[in-house]
């Protein structure tokens, strides 16, 4: 099952490749000047993914000190999950970007 996502208003290029065995997360963002995939050194972000396997998602964001987990129960919800991660990653990317005067991004 592939994805393909594209927000222009943002710059961004989402990929998400899901398969039965594994879940692939390929994020291109050209307005913060990074290309990323799990690890962001521009931002120091530090992406862990243990996917659907031990249905367990998590990223920790040390620059503005955010920890969120979601946790995936059943394996028939990866396209629910999908569908969150993007709307996840839309907000929290509209937060960078919101705060990036702040952070001097």
């Amino acid at each position: 099952m592939n994805h393909t996502y594209t927000t222009p208003a943002l710059c961004m290029n989402h990929t998400y490749t899901t398969s039965a065995l594994y879940m692939n997360h390929t994020y291109t963002t050209p307005a913060l000047y990074m290309n990323h995939t799990y690890t962001t050194s521009a931002l120091y972000l530090n992406h862990t993914y243990t996917t659907p396997a031990l249905l367990y998602y998590t990223c920790t964001t040390h620059i503005l000190h955010l920890y969120y987990i979601c946790t995936i129960p059943e394996p028939h919800l990866y396209y629910t999950y999908s569908k969150h991660t993007l709307h996840m990653y839309y907000t929290y990317t509209t937060h960078i970007l919101h705060l990036s005067s702040t952070y001097h991004f």
